[in-house]
């Protein structure tokens, strides 16, 4: 077993460096397509964020995570994510204004309906997500479109990619 390190996260950090405060929304919705690479899945996902107002001036936030796909993957033909966690979101001011980046992690619970029955096993899972706000320099409402990636992982050694694209709408406090 390889071993598995969140370089991704690593080289984000690097190269999208904080250097101002991330928000101030109450909180956003995003939904949008989940592909998942590999397989014959996709459906929809959804994400529900929360900022911590009085923590980290608002870069820290609660988020609740739910994703369905449905397909073909060797003989799994449901997939269904769910759970919550802690996102960290970050913006340099400076160059990028109306560009959000987030990373996260969430403790998920994930039910795969295969040929044998449905089964429930926990999983962890680490990312990162970009969001574009075309109008966050003059409001935090409003519409925006977000890009996600996250690394599954899950005890039986099938750790796997799920990307989605979609909208994203933040309500001003």
């Amino acid at each position: 077993m390889s071993a598995r390190r969140p370089w991704l996260l690593v080289i984000l950090l690097v190269f999208f460096p904080s250097s101002a405060r991330a928000d101030d929304h109450t909180a956003s919705l995003y939904a949008g397509a989940a592909p998942i690479p590999g397989s014959l899945l996709i459906g929809p996902h959804v994400v529900f964020t929360k900022p911590f107002e009085n923590i980290l001036d608002g870069s820290l936030s609660a988020i609740g995570d739910l994703s369905l796909s449905y397909g073909t993957e060797d003989d799994d033909g449901k997939r269904i994510i769910y759970g919550g966690g802690l996102g960290w979101s970050f913006v340099k001011e400076h160059l990028h204004p109306k560009f959000v980046n987030t990373i996260h992690g969430l403790l998920v619970g994930v039910n795969r309906d295969d040929a044998p029955g449905s089964r429930n096993e926990f999983a962890g899972v680490i990312g990162y997500e970009l969001e574009y706000l075309p109008n966050r320099d003059r409001s935090e409402e409003g519409w925006g479109i977000r890009g996600q990636v996250d690394r599954v992982f899950q005890n039986d050694d099938k750790d796997y990619w799920r990307f989605s694209g979609g909208v994203v709408y933040r309500w001003k406090k």
